[in-house]
C-alpha cells in the first residue's frame, strides 16, 4: 500500500481511502454495453423487417412483393389497418406497411446511425479507461508469485495496450519478457475487439433502398395482355391482314420494341439480314431492331421490352419462333400441298416469246414457274388451351423450275431448285422484369404454377371462404371456373402459315403480279412518283452476287402502278430474295414474317375483352434499410459479444478491489517515484527519480 507524499516524513502515515468513483464503474460499463448492443440490435432487425412488434409483421422481402390478394395495412394499432389492393378471385391475406411504420423505420435507422457514430468514437477511450483501472488493481495485488517489475508497471501506465511504440517493443527480441504482462495482453484484446467492430460494420453493413407496398396504394393497370384463351377467339383473316400490313411497311431501321431478349443472348448478329440492338443513352435500355429470333434467346410479347412492373410480379404471354431453310430434292415438294387446309400459290410466265434482244439463255426458253406451299390446316387452331409451355412445328416449300432458275440466274444455274422452310414455335409465359428479379427478364415457364401467379386475371378460383391460394390444383391450369372458350371458325394460325399467306395470299404484291406477261423494256420500278403499293422486304434484296441476273436493279421500296413493270418487279423480287443460290434470303424473309405474324396474333388476342389479362404495375415506396449478410451478422455479433464480456470482466475486477489511486496518471507515477527514491538501496538504480519530498 502506498502513502500520501505531502505529509512530513516524521508524521504518522495513513492509508489512502478507496475512491468513490469506483462504485460507479460497473454501472457505466453496463450503460456502454447497452448502447452498443441496442444499436447493433436495431441494425440487425432493420436489415430483415420493420422495427415493429406484430404477429404478422412482414419481412422486407415479402413487403416488396405485391400479390393479388386481399391486403391489410400494418399499423401501430388495429385501427390503422385498412383495405388495400385486392382481387375478388382470391381470399388470401397480404400485409402491407402503413406510412407511420415507414416513418418509424426511418427514425430507428437514424437513431442507430447516431449511436454507432458516438460509440465508434468512444470505444477506445472508454476501453482504455476501464483497463487503466484494472491495471492499478493488478499492480498492487500482493501475495502471489508473478513478477511485475517497474518496467512492466510503466508499460501499463503508458497504456501500452494501445501505444504503437510499446507494442513495437513487445515484438522485438526480449521485449515481452521486459515489458509484457497478462494484464497488458488482455487489455489489448479488449481494445482490439472494440476497435475492429466499426471498420467491419462499415465493410459489411450498407444502406440500400428497397421498395415496398404501402398506403396510399400506387397500383395501376399497365396494359392488356394476350392470353391463350383470347388467342382462340382471333380469326386468321384479321391476323393475316395485320401481318401483311406490317410486312409491307417494314423498313431496315424500324425499331421493334416487342422483341425481347434474355440477358445472356447476344445483341449483335452476324447474319446479313439481322440488325443490332443500339444502346439508348436516355432510358438505359435497348432500341431493338431485327435480329436472330431463335430458341429462348429472343421472343415476342405484347409488353415492350422496356416494360417493368415495379414490385408486382406479373407473367406475360410470349411467342418465339425459330426458322431454318435449306435445299431439298424436287421430289420433296408436296404434290397436293398437304391437303385441303394447306396454302399454295404460284406464278407462271412463258418466256419463249420474248424478243431476242432480251438475251435469254437457251435453257430459259419455255414456261417459267415459281410456286410456294405451306402445310397445315387453315380451319384448325394449332394450340392447346393451356398456360403450360407448348410447341408446334410447321413446314413450307419454295420451288423454282429449271427455266425459272436459268432465267433468274442468267444461265448460271440450269436445274430446278426446291427449298424447305421449317419453323418451330414455342408459346408460354414469362415473368416481366420487376424489383424482385432485379429487373431481368424471367425464363419461359415449363409449367404454369397457379400458386405462384400473382397477376389479378391469371387465375379464377371458386369463391370459398377457406380457399388457400397456396393449395391451388395445377391440373386446372386455367384456374377454377375459368370460362371455357369455343374456338372460332377460321381461327388464328401458326406464324409460318400466317406469314406465307401474308406474303403470297390474295391482295399481296405477289398475287397482284402473278402470271403477268413479260414485256419490254425489261426494267424494274425505279421511281416512287407513281407508287401503287410497297414491295415487301426490299431491304433484304441483294444484287451483288453472280447468280442474280444483271437485268434488274436493286428493288425500290415501292412498286409502280404500270402494268409494263409487273412481271419485271415480281421476277426481281423472287429472284433477289429466294433464287440467290449462294446467298438466299429465304430464312431471313420467313423469320421476319413469323415475327410479324406472332406480333399480330398477340396484338389481336389482347383486344378480346372476355379473355385478355390485365397486367398491373406498382413502383412501390422507397425505404432506406440496412443490408447485411447472415454470416456477417454472426461474425460481428461474436466480436461485439466478446468485447462486452471482456469489458465487463475488467470492470468487475477493477471495481471489486480497493485501490490507492484511480489510475496510473502522472501524479500517481510521481508518488511512486518519491517512494522509490526514499529507499537508499534504489537511488543508484533510479537516478532520474531524485530525492523528492
Amino acid at each position: 500500500m502506498a502513502y500520501d507524499d505531502d505529509q512530513p516524513a516524521d508524521s504518522p502515515r495513513k492509508s489512502r481511502p478507496q475512491p468513490r468513483g469506483l462504485k460507479l464503474l460497473v454501472p457505466i460499463v453496463v450503460i456502454y454495453c447497452f448502447l452498443l448492443l441496442f444499436a447493433w440490435t436495431i441494425t440487425c432487425i432493420l436489415s430483415h423487417r420493420p422495427l415493429l412488434y406484430h404477429h404478422s409483421t412482414p419481412t422486407w422481402e415479402s413487403a416488396r412483393e405485391l400479390t393479388c390478394a386481399s391486403q391489410t395495412t400494418l399499423g401501430v394499432t388495429d385501427s390503422d389497418a385498412a383495405a388495400s389492393f385486392s382481387c375478388s378471385q382470391r381470399e388470401a391475406t397480404k400485409i402491407t406497411l402503413s406510412a407511420a411504420v415507414i416513418a418509424a423505420t426511418r427514425r430507428w435507422r437514424m437513431t442507430a446511425r447516431v449511436i454507432n457514430a458516438v460509440m465508434a468514437v468512444a470505444t477506445i477511450p472508454f476501453s482504455s479507461f476501464i483497463a487503466s483501472r484494472a491495471a492499478v488493481v493488478y499492480a498492487q495485488a500482493s501475495g502471489n508469485n508473478r513478477t511485475f517489475n517497474l518496467r512492466k508497471m510503466l508499460a501499463v501506465a503508458d497504456r501500452g495496450w494501445w501505444n504503437p511504440f510499446i507494442l513495437a517493443q513487445l515484438l522485438s527480441p526480449g521485449g515481452w519478457r521486459r515489458l509484457g504482462s497478462p494484464l497488458l495482453f488482455y487489455a489489448f484484446l479488449i481494445c482490439a475487439l472494440g476497435s475492429v467492430n466499426w471498420p467491419l460494420q462499415q465493410l459489411f453493413v450498407s444502406e440500400v433502398t428497397t421498395y415496398v407496398e404501402s398506403l396510399p396504394s400506387q397500383v395501376m393497370p399497365l396494359l392488356a395482355d394476350a392470353d391463350i384463351t383470347g388467342l382462340s377467339q382471333v380469326q386468321s383473316i384479321t391476323t393475316v391482314g395485320d401481318t401483311r400490313a406490317s410486312i409491307n411497311y417494314a423498313t431496315q431501321y424500324d425499331s421493334q420494341p416487342n422483341i425481347w431478349r434474355t440477358p445472356d443472348s447476344v445483341c449483335n448478329s452476324s447474319m446479313s439480314w439481322a440488325y443490332s440492338c443500339e444502346r439508348d443513352s436516355v432510358e438505359g435500355g435497348y432500341a431493338t431492331y431485327f435480329y436472330d429470333l431463335r430458341g429462348n434467346s429472343t421472343f415476342v410479347s405484347v409488353p415492350v421490352n422496356s416494360a417493368t412492373t415495379g414490385i408486382i410480379s406479373d407473367h406475360a404471354f410470349r411467342f418465339n419462333t425459330s426458322v431454318v431453310s435449306g435445299e431439298v430434292s424436287e421430289d420433296s415438294y408436296p404434290d397436293t400441298c398437304g391437303g385441303p387446309g394447306s396454302f399454295s400459290a404460284s406464278t407462271v410466265a412463258n418466256l419463249s416469246d420474248l424478243d431476242a434482244s432480251y438475251q435469254i439463255p437457251e435453257s430459259a426458253n419455255g414456261v417459267m414457274e415459281f410456286k410456294v406451299c405451306a402445310l397445315g390446316d387453315s380451319q384448325l387452331f394449332p394450340w392447346n388451351l393451356t398456360r403450360n409451355r407448348q410447341d408446334i412445328a410447321e413446314e413450307a416449300y419454295v420451288y423454282f423450275n429449271s427455266v425459272a432458275m436459268s432465267f433468274l440466274t442468267n444461265g448460271s444455274r440450269t436445274t430446278s431448285w426446291t427449298q424447305r422452310i421449317r419453323a418451330n414455335t414455342t408459346a408460354g409465359y414469362f415473368m416481366l422484369p420487376n424489383y424482385m428479379n432485379n429487373y431481368e427478364t424471367g425464363p419461359l415457364l415449363e409449367r404454369f404454377d397457379l400458386s405462384a401467379s400473382h397477376d389479378p386475371e391469371n387465375v379464377f378460383v371458386r369463391q370459398e371462404e377457406d380457399m388457400n391460394v397456396l393449395n391451388l390444383n395445377n391440373s386446372h391450369v386455367l384456374g377454377y371456373d375459368y370460362p371455357d372458350p369455343t374456338t372460332v371458325t377460321s381461327p388464328a394460325l401458326g406464324p409460318l402459315l400466317t406469314a406465307t399467306k401474308a406474303l403470297f395470299g390474295p391482295s399481296t404484291f405477289f398475287a397482284n403480279r402473278a402470271n403477268s406477261t413479260p414485256t419490254l423494256p425489261n426494267i424494274t420500278s425505279s421511281s416512287l412518283d407513281a407508287c401503287s403499293e410497297p414491295i415487301p422486304f426490299t431491304y433484304l434484296s441483294n444484287t451483288n452476287t453472280g447468280d442474280i441476273s444483271w437485268r434488274y436493279d436493286t428493288l425500290k421500296p415501292c412498286a409502280s402502278d404500270s402494268n409494263s413493270t409487273y412481271f419485271n418487279d415480281l421476277a426481281a423480287w423472287i429472284g433477289q430474295l429466294f433464287a440467290n443460290y449462294d446467298y438466299p434470303q429465304t430464312t431471313s424473309v420467313f423469320t421476319q414474317g413469323a415475327f410479324f405474324a406472332n406480333k399480330a396474333n398477340l396484338g389481336r388476342a389482347s383486344t378480346v375483352q372476355a379473355y385478355r389479362r390485365i397486367l398491373f404495375k406498382d413502383d412501390g415506396t422507397p425505404v432506406e434499410i440496412f443490408d447485411i449478410r447472415p454470416w456477417a451478422i454472426a461474425l460481428l455479433s461474436v466480436i461485439i459479444g466478446l468485447h462486452m464480456v471482456g469489458l465487463m470482466i475488467l470492470a468487475l475486477y477493477a471495481g471489486y478491489h480497493p485501490t490507492w489511486t484511480e489510475t496510473f496518471d502522472a501524479f500517481a507515477m510521481l508518488r511512486i517515484g518519491v517512494q522509490l527514491a526514499e529507499r537508499k538501496d534504489m537511488c543508484a538504480q533510479l537516478p532520474l527519480l531524485g530525492h523528492v519530498r
